[in-house]
């Protein structure tokens, strides 16, 4: 916390830390992957005329760990001992290891989450039908990184004193890759 006098103390929320370091493995472990689902990102966004998150509202907001403009990885260290030990104990983990870990704690890849984010170019609602077609596209979809995925497509507001979409969506949840 900081003002114009003086300095004052910083803190995290409990297991923010250690979830942001599991998120950052796992980007780390599956870095083509990441690349990939970036580029699919933009390329739905562009063909259905969508926004994502301004890198000025993730840089003053986001606490999620790994985010992009599209998604961010949700994770707890909590799901995954082995990925978290390992890096405490050396934080040069290899990413063949790292593979080898998450596969360990998360055999079925629906422990982490991929929740993707997408904005209407107008203040309004899209119809259920455009994440419909966003799901199917990521359905389809190959090379994308392991996990359970969500599809979310709000309207263009952004409450700004949380930088969290501010109202209703359309969406389709728990598509696992």
């Amino acid at each position: 916390m900081l003002n114009k006098d003086d300095v004052g103390s910083a803190r995290s929320d409990e297991g923010e830390v250690e979830k942001a370091i599991v998120s950052g493995l796992y980007a780390k472990a599956y870095k083509e992957e990441f690349e990939h689902l970036d580029a699919f990102a933009e390329k739905l966004a562009k063909e259905y005329d969508l926004l994502g998150m301004r890198e000025e509202a993730i840089d003053k907001t986001a606490s999620e760990g790994y985010m992009s403009n599209h998604y961010f990885i949700a994770s707890s260290s909590l799901s995954f001992p082995s990925v978290y030990q390992a890096y405490l104990e050396n934080q040069k983990v290899t990413v063949s290891e790292l593979k080898i870990l998450f596969a360990k704690d998360d055999p079925t890849n629906t422990i982490l989450s991929i929740p993707m984010e997408f904005y209407s170019k107008e203040n309004k609602l899209p119809k259920q039908k455009v994440a419909n077609d966003l799901a199917k596209e990521l359905r389809q979809e190959q090379g994308l990184p392991k996990g359970s995925y969500d599809i979310r497509v709000y309207k263009n507001a952004i409450v700004n004193r949380v930088g969290l979409p501010g109202g209703e969506d359309v969406e389709v949840l728990e598509i696992i890759k």
